[in-house]
């Protein structure tokens, strides 16, 4: 593409800056829950709401398809209750 836009630039690491450096270093803590991706248990809660009436038609007009939804809980699972599970999780 000859305006620039979509094209790829590789820098080499001896120009980054110690700040990017470290940046690249540093490694993102996961919750033991997420140790094994496949034993991951999702437990239903209870239903979010509002604290007062005023709020609550508020927020259902800001969130009309979550607000209702439950808190859901991630903990870790066995591996074989995990392998036992046939349907595919969709989160998002």
């Amino acid at each position: 593409m000859a305006d620039g836009v979509g094209e790829s630039t590789i820098i080499p690491l001896s120009e980054f800056s110690e700040l990017q450096k470290e940046r690249l270093a540093y490694s993102v803590p996961v919750p033991s829950a997420f140790a094994d991706a496949k034993a991951v248990r999702a437990d239903a809660g209870e239903t979010c709401g509002a604290r007062s009436s005023v709020d609550q038609a508020a927020l259902e007009s800001w969130f009309p398809n979550t607000l209702s939804q439950p808190i859901v809980h991630l903990s870790a699972g066995s591996a074989t209750a995990a392998s036992a599970v046939s349907r595919k999780l969709r989160v998002g």
